[in-house]
């Protein structure tokens, strides 16, 4: 997909506040940054992160969950359970 969406699953809720106001996630190729915009689903503990623009093929991109600023609604640090923190591929 050109413009992908990833789906990350907390352990706990997340602080509204918390994910809102700290860049959660970011996908990089190098110095080129791209911006997403972000979709908490409370229901099931899951962040969507899906890409603003199309990906260049041929390019390796590096997405990376920034879990430092991120609370629960309880103020306890939280953690991916579907994912590690960082993930790397390649577009066809």
């Amino acid at each position: 997909d050109a413009r992908p969406t990833f789906a990350i699953r907390f352990n706990q809720y997340l602080e509204d506040d918390s994910f809102k106001s700290y860049q959660t996630a970011s996908l990089r190729s190098g110095g080129l940054g791209i911006g997403g915009t972000q979709t908490y689903l409370m229901t099931t503990k899951t962040l969507l992160w899906e890409a603003r623009s199309d990906l260049r093929p041929g390019f390796e991109y590096t997405f990376q969950v920034g879990l430092q600023g991120l609370r629960s609604v309880t103020n306890s640090p939280v953690a991916c359970t579907n994912t590690s923190s960082e993930s790397v591929f390649t577009t066809p």
